[in-house]
């Protein structure tokens, strides 16, 4: 149609009679306007089909992270940036190299004094020490198996796809060329080439600045694969002789940003209770990873006496690396002489080295507690007196400025700041803290690992940030869904609960305990409402207690109060079913389990087969192993463990009870093959790095029964398929519940949670019951289980106008269509399923029959858009006088249907409103 429109235009342009031109005019403004219409059509029903195309699978990568949390909008390409002086750069080459110079430092011998040097030489003196073991078959299988699939990969352009296909041809080609790597303390130059990938940290900016760039560097996989092999090491290494200080809260296992808040709150707390003074100085560190220095890190390693074939592999990692930063058809190379590589496996760990040096000094300073989060550093003072505290503050700060200098790093006093935990009738108006001789910034309000930390301690401020938040993403939602069409209903239940609640949760041990005033529950409940609305595609006139129960989801108070108390529950039990880290054996120590993928053709071989299974009937655990030799039962054993616990650690704690059997009997073959019908458990036991208490010692014992020469074999057996030994173990297990000595074990995880989620619901319902909004919707939903027992249900624009009442006629514009109806008709008429007019003789109440007729009388009233009150009144009049009972029919049944499906999802009270 383009083509008639440009041709109708070039005809109406040259066309010189007075007469024509106005017809060829009229004809092409015509033709115009059709045209526009039909691309606005085009394009909104492209929009349509494109967010209808979008499901569970693909929304995070469709739509989330570029078109709901952030605006739409094209790729950025650097070609030039803004510098400190403000000039842009121009050339291609002026940019790589400004880049290359900013995040890539050189370490010139130059700028070193008498301390530097002399670490420099103890770091290039020989080192002796013990020899740690080769890499086992087993750490490098779990290496290259946990390989994610989707990483970039480096220069060799080598996938993980294809380090994976290769390593399953050849099992043993990567354990031989590690294994050399580590005898000959040589890391090869092939795998220190890293190709740079500048990403801009704020897209927004269509020319980045300099400072504003960051440096992604891509390595080879099969280099990142020896790195995870000797960093596994080191962890280990430092864990077992407790070397790492426990302030260090980043990168370390069993540690999160969570417990570090959690940790700086109670400090904060305990110091109240004891009235003391508390200043909080928080540290950043400028360039922390790019200016790690070499020498110093080389130096920890050989105090802390690591293996010296480790030692000797670092080394020469941390040598003749270099990096290659591609711009258009540019190309500049660096040779690295500090930092640590963004996109490393070893940068964090090595970087802990560094700050472990600092955290060890600081633990000495008096009134002085640290936190350290990876290159974040916290640092709360407490005294009783004011004067006193700023004095030690200030000394520790010397004490930081000095060790900087000796690592060659630079702190930011733009971005370091100190807040103080002010106390009534005390001014600190007077008190400064200086680093590197820069005055220090006293705020009442900093970002702090995600959470808002104001001077009170409140949290009001970090809830508001919540709210500010969800108000970015709620903007997103509009852009994407509306009433009538936009993201599937499932596809936004999924974006709330995986990609709205996760994030309001966060950290919720440590503030959520605000959420108990009603000021700040109502921050949270009035956002979270507006973006239920999105799910429930209703009316913004819909209550609070409609819209949460309609979407299934609770209040977002009690949802982060019940989450809070599952965190607080789970960090008490959950320490007992795991192993410390430094308590774990020796990598090369932990054995996984040989599994044969079918045991059926192989059972002869195995003159001892022994079955498992766990069982849970009438809420009873039980479990049981059957020992048989040679095709006859030898020995079988029961035991039962709390009601509480899950299946899957009956069936764990079953094959590690039967390990220990065969660790007793070991004298009675030289081979053993453990057959269960769990294949979680075989996969858990397959992980040498687990923590889990059960695989810990499973682990244990068959590293023993190999060093005597006895084998254990595990293969997975089908339950209920007429194996004689799995059905023998499986009605064991169920005999098993029937005990009445109960073996002690840790509840399970699951079941803390289903208690959580239990106590939310009766807590939701409880307020539910006792509101009085949602009337209407209570007759269909007269509690919380009956819309929570219906899990497929899915809400639309009609189905929530119907259960709320809230529609496109709200039942104070019925009444008036009511007002105008009983006008025009006599009182002895009633409007029924398919008859002729009459009027109800009951309660003026309008019932959702009611409502749909008469939102349905007043559709067809503003067909024509009546502009005044006599316009309206008459066009009510006239849709009266044409109304029969064939014509309600369609709009009658309309509410049958919606009635019908409502029915089995719960609404048992809804059948008498047919009537």
């Amino acid at each position: 149609m383009r083509k008639q429109v440009n041709a109708a235009r070039r005809r109406f342009q040259r066309n010189r009679n007075p007469i024509l031109i106005e017809l060829y005019k009229q004809k092409y403004l015509h033709l115009r306007h059709t045209y526009s219409l039909k691309l606005q059509d085009a394009k909104l029903n492209s929009w349509r089909e494109f967010l209808m195309s979008i499901n569970e699978r693909n929304v995070w990568k469709k739509i989330y992270t570029n078109g709901i949390k952030q605006n739409f909008m094209k790729g950025i390409e650097v070609s030039g940036i803004y510098l400190p002086s403000g000039n842009c750069t121009k050339p291609l080459e002026e940019t790589t190299n400004e880049v290359l110079n900013r995040n890539f430092l050189t370490d010139p011998y130059s700028t070193d004094n008498s301390f530097h040097r002399m670490i420099r030489a103890e770091a290039s003196l020989n080192y002796v020490a013990n020899l740690d073991p080769p890499f086992t078959m087993s750490e490098i299988n779990s290496v290259i198996e946990n390989l994610k699939c989707n990483k970039a990969p480096g220069l060799d352009s080598i996938s993980n796809e294809i380090l994976k296909q290769v390593h399953r041809m050849f099992p043993n080609l990567f354990s031989k060329i590690f294994n050399i790597c580590l005898k000959l303390g040589s890391f090869p130059r092939c795998w220190k080439r890293a190709n740079v990938v500048l990403i801009p940290k704020n897209s927004g900016l269509r020319i980045p600045h300099l400072d504003n760039l960051r440096c992604i560097s891509l390595l080879p996989s099969l280099g990142k694969c020896l790195e995870k092999l000797f960093v596994n090491r080191i962890t280990w290494f430092f864990h077992n002789k407790k070397l790492l200080n426990k302030a260090q809260f980043g990168f370390t296992p069993h540690k999160s940003c969570e417990d570090a808040l959690l940790y700086l709150k109670d400090i904060v707390d305990e110091g109240k209770k004891k009235n003391l003074h508390t200043v909080l100085v928080f540290l950043d560190i400028k360039g922390a990873f790019d200016h790690a220095w070499w020498p110093g890190i080389l130096v920890f390693l050989r105090k802390a006496g690591i293996p010296c074939n480790i030692f000797r592999l670092i080394k020469d990692f941390l040598h003749d690396r270099s990096a290659l930063l591609s711009l258009g058809h540019v190309s500049s190379s660096r040779i690295l002489e500090r930092g640590c590589p963004q996109g490393s496996v070893s940068g964090p760990l090595l970087w802990n080295l560094i700050m472990n040096d600092l955290l060890n000094r600081l633990s000495y300073c008096p009134s002085c507690k640290t936190i350290a989060f990876a290159d974040d550093l916290l640092i709360c003072f407490q005294e009783k007196c004011p004067i006193t505290l700023f004095n030690t503050a200030q000394n520790t700060l010397n004490i930081i400025s000095n060790w900087s200098r000796e690592q060659k790093l630079e702190f930011n006093p733009n971005k370091s700041k100190i807040m103080i935990i002010k106390r009534k009738h005390v001014s600190y108006s007077n008190q400064q803290l200086y680093l590197d001789n820069a005055l220090l910034e006293t705020v009442n309000e900093i970002k702090y690992l995600g959470v808002i930390l104001d001077h009170k301690f409140c949290w009001k401020n970090h809830i508001m940030y919540l709210s500010n938040k969800c108000e970015n993403i709620l903007r997103g939602l509009n852009r994407v869904s509306c009433n009538t069409f936009g993201l599937k209903s499932n596809v936004i239940n999924m974006i709330y609960k995986q990609g709205i609640v996760p994030f309001i949760c966060y950290a919720s041990r440590v503030w959520g305990t605000a959420l108990e005033k009603k000021i700040n529950s109502r921050i949270l409940r009035r956002i979270q409402r507006r973006i239920l609305l999105r799910v429930v595609r209703g009316y913004r006139t819909i209550s609070y207690e409609a819209c949460f129960v309609i979407s299934g989801f609770p209040p977002i108070d009690l949802h982060v109060l019940n989450d809070k108390k599952f965190k607080d529950t789970i960090s008490k039990f959950m320490f007992d079913t795991k192993v410390l880290f430094e308590d774990l054996p020796h990598p090369a120590d932990r054995l996984p389990i040989q599994i044969i993928i079918d045991a059926n053709s192989v059972d002869d071989n195995f003159p001892l087969v022994c079955y498992t299974d766990g069982s849970k009937i009438n809420n009873r655990v039980g479990l049981a192993y059957v020992v048989f030799h040679h095709g006859f039962e030898l020995e079988y054993k029961l035991f039962r463990i709390p009601n509480e616990c899950s299946v899957f650690q009956a069936e764990l704690l079953c094959i590690s009870e039967s390990i220990k059997w065969i660790s007793n009997n070991y004298s009675l073959s030289a081979k053993f093959l453990i057959r269960t019908d769990s294949l979680s458990s075989l996969y858990s036991l397959r992980n040498i790095f687990s923590c889990n208490k059960l695989i810990v010692t499973s682990h244990a014992l068959l590293k023993d029964l190999n060093n005597k020469g006895v084998d254990v074999i595990f293969s997975h057996v089908r339950g209920h398929t007429g194996n004689l030994g799995n059905e023998r173990a499986d009605w064991l297990a169920k005999q098993a519940t029937n005990l009445q000595v109960i073996t002690p074990m840790i509840l399970s995880k699951s079941f803390f949670k289903s208690k959580s989620r239990d106590d939310t619901i009766l807590k939701w319902n409880e307020l539910y019951r006792n509101s009085t909004n949602a009337s209407l919707t209570k007759l269909y939903f007269p509690s919380i289980l009956h819309r929570l027992n219906n899990k497929h249900f899915l809400c639309n624009f009609e189905i929530t106008q119907f259960l709320t009442g809230h529609g496109w006629c709200p039942p104070y514009i019925a009444r008036d269509v009511k007002t105008f109806l009983l006008e025009s008709l006599t009182e002895n008429q009633v409007i029924s399923l398919g008859c002729k007019i009459q009027w109800p003789s009951r309660s003026p109440d309008l019932t959702p029959t009611d409502f749909w007729l008469w939102g349905y009388l007043k559709s067809r009233a503003y067909r024509g858009y009546p502009s005044t009150l006599v316009e309206l009144k008459n066009a009510i009049r006239l849709t009266v006088a044409a109304i029969d009972g064939d014509m309600l029919y369609s709009a009658v049944m309309g509410v049958v249907t919606s009635l019908t499906c409502l029915l089995p999802c719960g609404g048992g009270n809804a059948e008498h409103l047919l009537l």
